[in-house]
């Protein structure tokens, strides 16, 4: 009896080490699968923060073109190989590669500045009330006339004028050439949170001792580049001579962006003549307008297909933001007005041109156009005329009785 009571001991000890250990397996396989859910998430997150990514660009600016800082006026005393000639940029959604053309050799070791610098100023979320004035973010590589090396700093700006350093490389050498024309600056988009969009405005500046501060700007660019277009609807309409037609003409453009447009239209012909209800305009934030789009023919426009071109050149409103200068001890930092870069888009309508109408034939298409309502009138007295005939024999015979 008693060896009977331990043996069921026995095999119920078991069973619970059994159900603990099998219950403790499915743990661990629930935390892995939940642990293995949470990477992917991650993963995709990430994957999904990316900014759109875009083929080359280039920008280019005028020789000779430096803003004096102390006075806040132009100046062409600039150092030679902080003149910006063209800016080229492309991006693969994590990186944004950035060159900086210069119209003379970089100097890779510029002694005889104080300051020798070249940067991007990024407005991250198009919004003036944040960073400085707007520009949230600096990547700038920097001459240390001390060290005799260079400094890459990204720093992130607020109202403050110091900042946030976010990345700081010293002695950094990996981003010209010898006897090179340009300056590399790639940017690690998720330092920046990835944005969607955004705007940069490239420069490139130097001071001597005792002397002003000059400092190079492009026009600021939309990141990634704005898309513009202009059609006509209809894309090809028919017309005879002498004659007169509206067309919709409309534009779309990136929204949020509001450019100013100026409408133009080249023929190799001076006829047929394309008139726009108004040649500027500016295009709301959802980024469509539209305006009616007149053509007039006279009785010498030639019968033969005609194409027009029609043009959209935009432009954006200047942008004022503070440049910071964080190599001064007093933290300068003056206002500056940059114009945006603008872009041209282009269409084309087909005027297919006609000989007038005939008289015969004008008669025969008056006639088609009034053809339908005689036909439903004829009808209408046909099918009624038997009624009528009716009514009108008995008020007849009523009244001869």
């Amino acid at each position: 009896m008693v060896s009977h009571i331990m043996f069921i001991q026995k095999y119920l000890y078991v069973c619970r080490r059994t159900k603990l250990s099998v219950l403790r397996n499915y743990v661990i396989l629930f935390l892995c699968c939940l642990l293995f859910a949470i990477i992917i998430l991650q993963s995709l997150s990430n994957s999904n923060a990316q900014t759109p990514s875009f083929i080359r660009q280039n920008i280019n600016d005028a020789p000779f073109d430096w803003i004096d800082a102390a006075n806040q006026t132009t100046s062409e005393k600039g150092a030679p190989s902080t003149d910006i000639a063209e800016v080229t940029f492309f991006s693969n959604g994590n990186t944004l590669n950035s060159t900086i053309w210069l119209l003379f050799p970089f100097r890779d070791t510029p002694t005889d500045y104080t300051i020798f610098n070249y940067g991007i100023l990024i407005d991250s979320d198009f919004n003036e009330n944040t960073g400085q004035k707007g520009i949230d973010y600096q990547l700038e590589i920097r001459w240390n006339n001390q060290t005799k090396t260079w400094t890459k700093i990204l720093t992130e700006l607020t109202s403050a004028v110091s900042g946030r350093i976010l990345n700081k490389d010293d002695n950094f050498s990996s981003f010209y050439g010898n006897h090179s024309f340009y300056v590399s600056l790639p940017i690690d988009l998720e330092k920046i949170q990835y944005p969607t969009k955004f705007r940069v405005i490239y420069y490139a500046e130097s001071k001597k001792d005792g002397g002003p501060l000059l400092t190079d700007f492009t026009k600021w660019i939309n990141v990634p580049p704005p898309e513009l277009s202009v059609a006509t609807y209809p894309q090809s309409i028919k017309m005879r001579q002498g004659e007169t037609k509206t067309v919709e003409l409309t534009i779309n453009s990136t929204s949020g962006l509001e450019p100013d447009i100026e409408l133009s239209s080249k023929n190799q012909e001076s006829d047929p003549h394309l008139y726009f209800s108004s040649k500027k305009l500016k295009i709301p934030y959802d980024g469509f307008a539209s305006i009616p789009l007149t053509i007039r023919t006279s009785g010498n426009t030639s019968v033969a297909p005609h194409t027009v071109s029609i043009f959209a050149n935009s432009s954006y409103p200047a942008f004022e933001f503070v440049k910071v200068n964080a190599n001064s001890s007093q933290g300068l930092h003056f206002p500056l007005e940059i114009q945006g870069q603008g872009k041209i888009a282009k269409s084309s309508l087909l005027i297919e041109i006609e000989e007038p109408l005939s008289v015969v034939d004008q008669i025969s298409e008056y006639w088609n156009k009034l053809g339908q309502p005689v036909s439903f009138l004829y009808g209408f007295l046909a099918g009624a005329s038997p009624v009528l005939y009716r009514v009108i024999k008995k008020k007849w015979t009523k009244s001869n009785k």
